[in-house]
Formats: structure tokens, C-alpha cells, sequence
């Protein structure tokens, strides 16, 4: 059966044949590349292959953080050959139009456009890297000579490569100078095409300019890939060089407009200056970019390797094979400050006004050159220095923002990862690789050493192949992954086979072992968990590497089981695409949190959004039935805006309307509206409980608020609910049924009904109301005691009787009203839940007191995980019935709606809550005022009772001590025979009698089976220390039995002579007056000490 890598890679050959028959082919596919030129040719290629109109690509997590851009549900993503994996897998790309931007804070990756102004300056500043050209003529010329240039300076260079290659291909019987003029003639025109259609020339004109008579010559992948990675790599420093200049140039007309707009300066004058700005850039020489000797190259190499630049990025070429060495340094330019990315020219944000001068201004300052100073080292304005200046890091294709632009052109690699197209022997080298569990840097080998790892093979293999509580069965493990080769999807399904935080053991063999799997991996012990002989851990990379060798080798499935076929495109949607998505929307509301977004003063929100706020009720179930029935009931708008604030309580809301979001919140203060992710941090409307019920009242006397069906069933909410407090109170509260309501106390559904027949006419709410009077009357007497109270007080439930007897008011109602159900989970919201800890008691308090103490983001993380554990809780967010929160390893997953159709949701990773804690802290915005008061208190218990144990810990010390003493007194005084009379009462007036008594007492309970030990002393002892505990084993004396009861004797009699000596002095000083016993505590003082 076929895997999904192995059709990638059928289809790269295939590609590979297709584009190199003629030149249309071959141009089809350069005009891909130009859009794509920061990719290596074979990803170029794959891509082309399968999405030639793609123009910007890059991973979800890409568009997500760097982006802030969602992937669109439903996206199916580009497949590339992932050459960083120690086996055979695939990664994802998505293309722009596959991703929309999340409001407000998303953004367009910049896609520069050559316009005729540019073509000037665009042209003096190659000629400054790669020399002069004819001024006279046209610029698609001028390009094609520079082409010729590059291919004509360099093809040299690839003709030892192209030599050993051309086996096979139609190259294979030329020999040197004939496949080297092949090679620089189709170098030459296909770095010119690929140049010229990224810079939006007509090719229907210019291609007959361009000779691609030699492309079918190149007709195997090695002579291809030669061909193709050198283009590449030729027209890559060049584009950005291009779009470098076309940023710097446009960012100088901008600053220029700026600072000439009151001067009324004509545009000439504003190009001439952006053309004098770009002049004053540093002019790297075409000659500093050749190699003209050995040691020249080695220096080059070896700068290269040191301030992680390459000077071929501008001029040279590279191996068309991986080189691993220079792959480890990576991106040089992935990483920039907020200041680079600005100045590179984020084409959203406006450019004119004092704003934009002062922006403008800030990020042109020392900034302005552009291209390569002649050290080689990028200017500032690309960020090289910089980045220059990081350690390495791990290889892997240029994304967004990369290189020298801010969101240009999405791309992916670097040479060390788009040379070699020979995909099959990927596949037999990868299958040479050691085995990650087995080396030095393994998990396992922090915890066993070389014979004990060896003793765990069969373990592991035990384990990984048992699959009676997994999930998924070994059929359907091995099944998936025969089809999905990409190596983290097949280790997300695997650890999604096993259950969690879920201690499990098993025999294998003869022997007993166990495993527990979490989130990071498995743990695996030998023996019993408590008593276990060895322990050793794996991560679920390693996991998926050994469940891969037991299939190729041919050992994971029983004798008779067969691997199950798995729909792996659906799969890959389920586990891979749609179980990110609600994660995007935590990602990507953090993000919208976290970016500032003043709206001005004067901003106002329609009165038709306010409505349909103030329409949707609070945030409890039937809450707008209870506003409704208030109206219907004739309460005044004093009455109803105090029941309207104990109504809404705390809650917020989130809406969109027209594409935008607006988030509501609800306190005692009123409703405050905002737009964005929060109402609170920049409220743009702030209405009392008066205006807001000034608004509902409108609607509802308009017949706006609900609509007639809706208000029909209004009477029957008002029943059912006053029905279920009733009946708590009578029997919670009370503990008995009045008889005669003819109410069974044990059955709720039939009283319940009852309850609400009875309501439902006067005479029925009369005798309900009658007998609700006589309980009331009987606990203000004392007769009856409210044993629990209710959500309802008494009083306020007995007023709801009354209400029912009121004369309704009517008001008009529609046929229909629609009622907007909310959108999105406010940031307001997510903040308070978050603030209120993990569930567990105090745990606010914790996480508040170790994010204080100065933790890094990861050990924070970990923190949280442990923390909050597994579990949830019902309802989840402030003042909202219908939410939920569930937390396991993957995060914090909120949700308003019912629990198996939420109709809107958030998942937030940990370390999304983890970077959000962390901005609520440093903000003073984590705990609210009461939990600010709460922790204050919460803080002296804690340290009360630090005190506290540092007692009990100085009493423990001085009760061992006292035990040693003992032992020690004995040991010197004993002289085998006789234990002298005044051996314990050293030791007594030392540590007091009391001290003594208890260490004794405790000894004798350990051993209270000893016959030697005489029964009136065990009986003492047990008087003292009733248990024998066995946190109390260090406090046990050893000693032989015999001797110690004779030194309990002595203590026994020098307690009670204490007793009698206590008992005659307090008889001493007492005195008797009128009958009563007084303390004599002094003589009475002479006057002259008054």
C-alpha cells in the first residue's frame, strides 16, 4: 500500500520530468518560483506541483503568531518533504489564500510590486553589488545583462557537479565546454525570467529575449537539481535586494511627503531625495564578492560559520548537496525587533500625518541603507547585525518576516535543505539511523545505565505493543501509520492511543511491569509502582520511532492481525487541522488582547447594536423571560433598574457585528461596551443600570424585545421556576411538606408539578402563599429553624407569591424578534476565569506567589499543567448558566452553549495561559480587590502556620534529643545489674517531665506486645499516647525492655511527687474567706510603697 510520503515523492519525480520537456513547461514553473523564491528548488517545485497559483506560503503556526492570521477550517494544506526528520515525514505550508486576518491586529504578508519609479533606484543599487550596465538601454535589459553576468561569473563552478550528475541524461555523451555552455545559456535565461516576472514584466514579450533551447537536455532530477537550486540561489539575493530598495524607497517618499506637506513641495523633489538617500548607502564592491583564491574561500567559510552570514547569499553558490554544518545555523534574519519590522514597511499601518512622520522617523534613523556593507554583513535596516549577534539555531525554511523583509514573499529553506532530489535514498539512510532511545542524550539514559537499558528493550516492546486500554488498537496504530508518514501526526495519534495520567500494569513474561503516559511521554517501571526495582522514561517522539522499527520489522502485530486502512486525509483534518482550530482562536485572542487598540473618544456605538445587546438578556438561563415578566408585573424603573444589576450580576459578552467584534461587560456599575476583545481596558460607551433600563423599557413598550411566542411562554417560566424554590425551601429548608400542598417530600417531579398547577391560579398561589406565611411565622418564633438557606432569600421568595397576583400589564410583541446569540468569548471573561486559579483551594494564591518568585516561561508552564491537573467545571465564566471549562494537558478549553453543541469556544494552550498570567500580574490585574483582600488574608494563615510547623519542628528536635538522652543515660548508668534511683530525673530536669513522659509513652506502644514491659506501665502509656504512630518510629528509645521499665518507674515516681509537691503549695496559699477558697498571693503592701 502507498504512503502519503511516498506519493509526495513520486510526484516530485514526476514533476521533475514534466518541467524540464520543453520551455513552456520550464517557464510555467519559473513563474511559480519567482513568487516563491526564498524556497529551495525542490519545495518550489512540490509546490508547483501542486498549487501553481500559491504566492505566499507558510506553516499554521506561522500564520498564527507571526501573522496573527487564522487558517481557514476546511484548508488543505501544500505537503513538502521534511528534511530536518530523522525518518521520512512531511510538513504542511498553507497558502494566503487559504488564511484570513484576525481583526485588527492581522496582517498581509508584504508582496513588494515593482512600480516605474522604482526601476531607477532599483537599478543603481544592483549595480553597486553586481556592476554596471547599459544606461541606455530599457530595465527587463539591463536585467538580462545582469543575468548573464551572475551565470556567465559562476556556472564554472558547477561544472564538476554537473559532470557527475549528467549520467543518464541527455548531457551524458557532451563533454566539458559543451555542457557548460548547456548550462550557462539556461542558467543565464532562467535567472532572467525568473527576475523579470517577479518584477511584473510582460513575458509574452520578453521570453523570445531568452534561450531555453538546452532545457530538455537536463532531463534527469541530479542534472535538474543542479540547474534548478542554482537559479535559486542566484535569484534569491537579488529579489530581496530588490524589495529591500522598493521598501526603502517608498519609506523615504512617505517621510519626505511628511516633512514637506507643509512646504507644498512637488513630488520630483521628493524622489530626487529618496534617490540622494539611497545613494548614501554603502556600495558593496562587485570584486569583494568573487572568490579569487583557496584561502580566501576558507576565510570566507569560516566568517561564514561565525557571524552566521554567507556571503553567497548576495553572489555564490552553493552545494546542491544538504550541508549539515551550515544547515544547523538557520535563518540568520528570522529573528528582528519590532523597530526592523516597521521600518521594512508593514503596508496596513498609514504613513501620513504626525503619527506616521514620528513612526517613520523612528525606524528610518540609522536604518536607511540598504543591501550589504563591504565586510559582507548585512546593514542594520535588515536586521544581520542582529541577528549575527544569536547562538545557533535549528535549520529550517525561511517563514514570513524572514531575511531582509518584514512579511515578504512567505518562503521556506535554506541550501542545506533544497539540494538533493534524489528522495528514495532518503529512505535507505534514515533506515541506518541509530535508534533515538539509545543514545547518550537519550531520556532513557539519564535514568539507567548500559545493563539495565538493555534489560528495558523487551520492556518497552512489551508495553507499546500491549494495547488492551488503548484507544486505538495495534491494527489501527499500524494501519495509520503505513499511511501517514508525516512523523507528527503519526506521534499526536499514538499518544492519543493511550490514556492519561492512568497508572496501568501488566505482566510481560514473567515480569511485572507498568507504564503511566502524560503529556510529555511514558514512564515505565519494573515491579510493583511502590516497591518498583527500575524506572526509565521515554518521550513520544521515541515512542513513535520504536512502534515504526516493530512494524518494519515486522513484530508490532499478533500472528493473524492485518493493519486496518485509515482515511488519512480525513485524519489528518481531525487530528492535525481541526483540533488546532480552537486553539488558533486562543492564539490568536491573546494576541488581540495583548496588542493596544485606543479607540478615539468620539467613537459612539450605534443605537441598533446597543438594542441588540440589551435584547440578548444576561448571561443565565430564562433571563429574559424574568426581565420581561418584571415589565409585565408593573415594576417602577427604580424597582427594575436594582432587579436588572442583581440580574445581569458580572458577565460579559462578545458580538460581532458587521466583521467587527464588541465586547460587553455587565457589574454593578452598569454595561460597558468596547470594541475588541474587551469592554474594560477601552470602553468606548459606559451606561448606569438607569440608562440600561431606560433602553429594555423602550423596547419593551415598542414590542422589540420578544417576540409573541417567546412572551406566551413568560407566565409558565415564572411558574416552573418560583415551583423548584418552593419546593427546596419546604423540604431543604424546612424538612417537611405542608399537608395540605398534598406534596410528597421524596418525589421532586410529581411535587414539582403540583407545585406548578397550583401557581398557576390564584386560588392555588393563596393556599401556597398561606402556607408559606405559617413557616415563616413559625421560624420567627423559634419554632422551626431554616436549616439551609437558599439562592432566594425568604422574604424575596414570598414577594414573588404576591407578584403572581398582580394585573399584567400588556405591550405589543412582534411575530417574530431575532435574538443574536453571542460570538466570541471576551478577553474580559477569559481574564476573571483565570483569575480565579485552578479549581483547587487557594490555588490562585499559588499560582499568584510562583509567577512572584521569578520563574522562567517553561518551568511556569510545567508549574500550571501540575497546578490545574485534569478535570473541569460547570458553569465556567462569570455570571454566564450555560458555560463549561475543561483542562488537561493541552490547556483550557472554555465554551458557552450546551456541552455537546457549544456555539462558541476557545482553547488556550498553557503556554498562551501561561504568557496571559504572566501580563495580568505584571499588570496588578490577576487578583481582583476581594481576592486581593482574600490573599492578604490567606498570606498571614500561611504565615501562621509557618510558625506554626517551625514549633512543632523545634518540639520534634527536642523530643529526639530527649529520646537520645535517654538511650544515652542508660547506656552510662546501667551497670548490668541496677539502674541507679536519680537515672530519669537527669534527664526530667533537662527536658521536663512532661517531654519525658511522652517519648517513654510512645516506646512502650511500639512495643506494647512485649511482656516485659509491666502492665500498669502500658496502661500509663496508653493514657498518654493512646496510638502507636507510625510517623513517631523516630522517636521510639532503644534500649533493652527490661532496663527501660525501670527507668519509666522512676519517672512515673518523680512525676508524682512533682504532683504532690504542686498540690501542697497550692494548699499552702490558699486561704478561706466567707466560705470560699482564695489564692494567697502576697501581704498586703505598707502605705509608704503606695
Amino acid at each position: 500500500m502507498i504512503t502519503k510520503y511516498q506519493m509526495i515523492s513520486i510526484m516530485a519525480e514526476e514533476t521533475a520530468r514534466e518541467i524540464a520537456k520543453n520551455e513552456q513547461a520550464w517557464t510555467r514553473y519559473l513563474t511559480t518560483a519567482a513568487r516563491l523564491y526564498k524556497y529551495p528548488f525542490n519545495e518550489q517545485m512540490l509546490i508547483y506541483a501542486q498549487r501553481p497559483d500559491a504566492s505566499a506560503c507558510a506553516s499554521l503556526e506561522t500564520w498564527n503568531e507571526k501573522m496573527n492570521c487564522w487558517v481557514n477550517r476546511g484548508a488543505k494544506g501544500i505537503a513538502l518533504i521534511d528534511t530536518e526528520s530523522e525518518r521520512p515525514r512531511l510538513k504542511y505550508v498553507f497558502d494566503v489564500s487559504d488564511v484570513h486576518k484576525a481583526r485588527r491586529i492581522g496582517r498581509d504578508p508584504y508582496l513588494w510590486e515593482l512600480q516605474e519609479e522604482h526601476k531607477n533606484a532599483v537599478m543603481e543599487q544592483l549595480e553597486k553589488t553586481y556592476g554596471k550596465t547599459d544606461s541606455t538601454l530599457p530595465f527587463e535589459n539591463r536585467i538580462i545583462e545582469l543575468a548573464a553576468r551572475i551565470a556567465g561569473d559562476y556556472y564554472e563552478e558547477l561544472l564538476p557537479e554537473i559532470s557527475y550528475a549528467k549520467e543518464g541524461s541527455f548531457l551524458d555523451e557532451l563533454d566539458e565546454f559543451n555542457v557548460g555552455i548547456r548550462l550557462r545559456e539556461t542558467l543565464s535565461a532562467s535567472i532572467a525570467y525568473t527576475l523579470l516576472s517577479r518584477c511584473g514584466a510582460d513575458m509574452e514579450i520578453w521570453k523570445d529575449e531568452l534561450d531555453f533551447s538546452y532545457i530538455s537536455d537536463f532531463s534527469t532530477m541530479d542534472t535538474l537539481s543542479v540547474l534548478g537550486t542554482a537559479t535559486t540561489e542566484m535569484c534569491k539575493p537579488v529579489l530581496m535586494e530588490i524589495g529591500r530598495t522598493i521598501a526603502a524607497y517608498d519609506r523615504q517618499i512617505a517621510r519626505n511627503k511628511a516633512k514637506n506637506k507643509v512646504n507644498g513641495e512637488q513630488y520630483e523633489s521628493l524622489e530626487k531625495n529618496a534617490k540622494k538617500e539611497l545613494a548614501n548607502e554603502s556600495e558593496p564592491r562587485y570584486n569583494a564578492l568573487k572568490r579569487e583564491s583557496e584561502n580566501e574561500a576558507n576565510k570566507m567559510e569560516t566568517e561564514e560559520t561565525a557571524y552566521e552570514t554567507d556571503i553567497r547569499e548576495e553572489r555564490g553558490l552553493s552545494d546542491t548537496e544538504p550541508d549539515a554544518e551550515r544547515g544547523a545555523a538557520g535563518d540568520t534574519y528570522e529573528v528582528r525587533s519590532d523597530e526592523e519590522e516597521l521600518s521594512e514597511g508593514t503596508q496596513e499601518r498609514n504613513l501620513s500625518g504626525n503619527d506616521s512622520e514620528r513612526n517613520s522617523e523612528r525606524a528610518l534613523s540609522g536604518d536607511t541603507g540598504a543591501g550589504r556593507a563591504e565586510n559582507g554583513n548585512a546593514d542594520r535596516t535588515d536586521g544581520a547585525e542582529r541577528g549575527s549577534e544569536r547562538g545557533n539555531e535549528s535549520s529550517r525554511s525561511d517563514e514570513l518576516g524572514s531575511e531582509d523583509e518584514q512579511h515578504q514573499t512567505v518562503s521556506g529553506g535554506n541550501r542545506a535543505e533544497g539540494a538533493d532530489l534524489h528522495l528514495d535514498s532518503r529512505i535507505e539512510q534514515n533506515e541506518e539511523q541509530s535508534e533515538p532511545d539509545s543514545g547518550s542524550n537519550s531520556l532513557s539514559g539519564s535514568f539507567l545505565d548500559n545493563a539495565q537499558e538493555e534489560d528495558f528493550t523487551d520492556l518497552k516492546k512489551g508495553i507499546l505493543c500491549f494495547d488492551k486500554h488503548f484507544v486505538h488498537k495495534r491494527p489501527e496504530i499500524a494501519g495509520y501509520f503505513q499511511m501517514e508518514q508525516d512523523a507528527r501526526l503519526q506521534t499526536d495519534y499514538l499518544k492519543n492511543s493511550f490514556r492519561m495520567e492512568e497508572f496501568t500494569e501488566l505482566y510481560i513474561g514473567q515480569t511485572r511491569a507498568g507504564y503511566r503516559a502524560d503529556e510529555d511521554g511514558l514512564t515505565m517501571w519494573k515491579g510493583s509502582y511502590l516497591t518498583r526495582e527500575a524506572e526509565t522514561r521515554i518521550s513520544w517522539k521515541d515512542a513513535r520511532f520504536l512502534v515504526n522499527s516493530y512494524i518494519e520489522d515486522g513484530v508490532y502485530l499478533l500472528p493473524g492481525e492485518v493493519a486496518e486502512q485509515i482515511d488519512t486525509d480525513g485524519m489528518y483534518k481531525q487530528l492535525d487541522l481541526f483540533s488546532m482550530f480552537s486553539e488558533q482562536v486562543g492564539n490568536i485572542a491573546m494576541k488581540q488582547a495583548e496588542e493596544t487598540s485606543i479607540v478615539p473618544l468620539s467613537t459612539q456605538i450605534p443605537q441598533e447594536q446597543i438594542d441588540t445587546i440589551l435584547r440578548s438578556g444576561g448571561g443565565k438561563e430564562n433571563s429574559r423571560k424574568r426581565i420581561y415578566a418584571k415589565y409585565q408585573q408593573g415594576k417602577t424603573p427604580e424597582e427594575m433598574a436594582v432587579f436588572l444589576q442583581k440580574e445581569y450580576g458580572t458577565t460579559g459578552k462578545g458580538f460581532e457585528f458587521d466583521g467587527k467584534q464588541v465586547s460587553v461587560w455587565f457589574d454593578e456599575q452598569g454595561m460597558s461596551i468596547g470594541h475588541g476583545t474587551s469592554a474594560l481596558e477601552y470602553p468606548v460607551a459606559i451606561m448606569s443600570w438607569q440608562e440600561v433600563e431606560k433602553e429594555i423599557r423602550l423596547q419593551v413598550e415598542n414590542g422589540t424585545y420578544m417576540g409573541a411566542n417567546e412572551a406566551y411562554l413568560v407566565d409558565e417560566s415564572e411558574h416552573v421556576r418560583l415551583a423548584n424554590h418552593i419546593f427546596f425551601f419546604f423540604r431543604d429548608g424546612i424538612g417537611e411538606m405542608p399537608e395540605e400542598l398534598e406534596l410528597k417530600l421524596s418525589n421532586y417531579p410529581d411535587a414539582h408539578s403540583r407545585l406548578v398547577e397550583l401557581l398557576s391560579t390564584p386560588e392555588g398561589v393563596e393556599l401556597v402563599a398561606s402556607d408559606m406565611d405559617k413557616a415563616l411565622q413559625q421560624i420567627e418564633i423559634g419554632e422551626k429553624e431554616l436549616r439551609f438557606r437558599s439562592i432566594i432569600s425568604k422574604e424575596e421568595l414570598r414577594a414573588e407569591l404576591d407578584n403572581l397576583l398582580l394585573e399584567k400589564l400588556t405591550f405589543p410583541t412582534a411575530d417574530n424578534v431575532e435574538i443574536k446569540k453571542e460570538d466570541f468569548i471576551t478577553q474580559d471573561e477569559i481574564d476573571r476565569r483565570l483569575g480565579r486559579g485552578s479549581g483547587f483551594a487557594h490555588g490562585s494564591f499559588r499560582i499568584y506567589d510562583y509567577f512572584k518568585e521569578g520563574h522562567d516561561s517553561k518551568e511556569a508552564v510545567t508549574f500550571l499543567k501540575n497546578e490545574y491537573g485534569t478535570g473541569g467545571s460547570s458553569p465556567a465564566l462569570a455570571g454566564t448558566d450555560r458555560s463549561n471549562e475543561n483542562h488537561d494537558a493541552k490547556g483550557i478549553k472554555l465554551e458557552k452553549g450546551s456541552i455537546m453543541e457549544p456555539y462558541t469556544e476557545v482553547l488556550l494552550s498553557w503556554n498562551v495561559v501561561e504568557r496571559r498570567i504572566r501580563k495580568l500580574i505584571e499588570e496588578d490585574r490577576y487578583l481582583s480587590p476581594e481576592g486581593k483582600e482574600a490573599y492578604a488574608a490567606y498570606k498571614e494563615d500561611e504565615a501562621r502556620k509557618a510558625m506554626q510547623k517551625a514549633q512543632e519542628k523545634i518540639e520534634r528536635d527536642t523530643k529526639v534529643s530527649c529520646k537520645e538522652a535517654i538511650e544515652k543515660a542508660i547506656a552510662e548508668k546501667f551497670d548490668g545489674y541496677r539502674l541507679p534511683k536519680e537515672t530519669a530525673e537527669d534527664v526530667i530536669r533537662e527536658y521536663g517531665s512532661e517531654r519525658v513522659a511522652y517519648v517513654l509513652a510512645n516506646t512502650v506502644m511500639h512495643f506494647s506486645h512485649d511482656g516485659r514491659f509491666s502492665p500498669d506501665n502500658k496502661e500509663w502509656a496508653k493514657e498518654i499516647e493512646p496510638y502507636a504512630m507510625i510517623e513517631n518510629r523516630d522517636l521510639i528509645v532503644t534500649s533493652h525492655p527490661a532496663v527501660l521499665n525501670g527507668f519509666i518507674n522512676q519517672t512515673r515516681r518523680y512525676i508524682e511527687h512533682e504532683k504532690e509537691l504542686a498540690a501542697q503549695a497550692a494548699e499552702e496559699n490558699t486561704i478561706t474567706i466567707d466560705g470560699q477558697n482564695c489564692i494567697h498571693v502576697d501581704q498586703w503592701k505598707s502605705g509608704e510603697d503606695t
